[in-house]
């Protein structure tokens, strides 16, 4: 049986397909994410035009069908330009393309809302575009419930000064329940608090660079770990 899907979405990768066409990853906003062909597109740009470039925000028709899914029509609703023009943000937004195709995660609009909040931030060049980037990874982890309390896993102490992780989640644990001479800062534990809370107060927020870049550290080391992939660290 053919179906017909519209929705809006954001396209996350496109790859060269046969001899003619190409495949495209997009995230969408009522049905996750998908892999569809475009036929035509690698010989032709009359097809799609530019309407295929990544990370842009665009509606989109698109085929289903018991071997796959086909795309018909995409019409461009917003091109964020300053994000392709600067190196970071688009190494933030290739990380982000690895996590959320490495595996068929069962995205809900809640990501995608949240990824397309990321796209209009880092499209302004005046707000802290890793703090922002921290902040989608910590929510992503979250929804798939690998970050399960911001107390300590032991004791249930709201006093964390460690965390820990295993395969299968991320764990705060508070002094008294650790040997761990690793402590992280008052304010990484505030970071990582804050995002997990949804705190709007975030946003009015400074935090040190040294603050970001732990965190960082500590995020990719996990997500490598627990996805099988590698993400890349940002260039500071």
């Amino acid at each position: 049986m053919l179906n017909n899907i519209k929705d809006e979405g954001i396209i996350l990768n496109v790859k060269d397909f046969r001899e003619n066409d190409k495949k495209v990853d997009i995230i969408l906003a009522n049905d996750g994410i998908i892999s569809a062909v475009a036929f035509g597109a690698k010989k032709s740009r009359k097809r799609f035009g530019g309407n295929l470039d990544p990370y842009n925000l665009a509606d989109f028709e698109i085929l289903s069908t018991k071997k796959g899914f086909y795309l018909k029509e995409v019409s461009i609703k917003k091109i964020f330009t300053n994000i392709k023009q600067n190196i970071q943000t688009l190494s933030i937004l290739f990380n982000i393309t690895k996590l959320l195709t490495s595996k068929p995660f069962n995205i809900n609009k809640n990501i995608y809302n949240a990824l397309l909040k990321l796209l209009i931030k880092l499209e302004d060049e005046k707000n802290d575009m890793t703090r922002y980037y921290l902040s989608f990874l910590i929510y992503f982890l979250k929804k798939e419930g690998l970050f399960s309390s911001t107390n300590c896993y032991i004791c249930n102490s709201r006093d964390v000064h460690h965390l820990i992780f295993d395969q299968d989640s991320l764990l705060f644990v508070c002094k008294k329940c650790s040997n761990s001479k690793d402590n992280l800062t008052d304010e990484e534990i505030d970071f990582l608090k804050t995002c997990l809370n949804g705190d709007k107060r975030f946003q009015n927020k400074h935090y040190d660079i040294s603050t970001l870049l732990k965190i960082e550290l500590l995020l990719i080391e996990y997500i490598n770990r627990h996805f099988y992939i590698i993400l890349d660290k940002l260039q500071k």
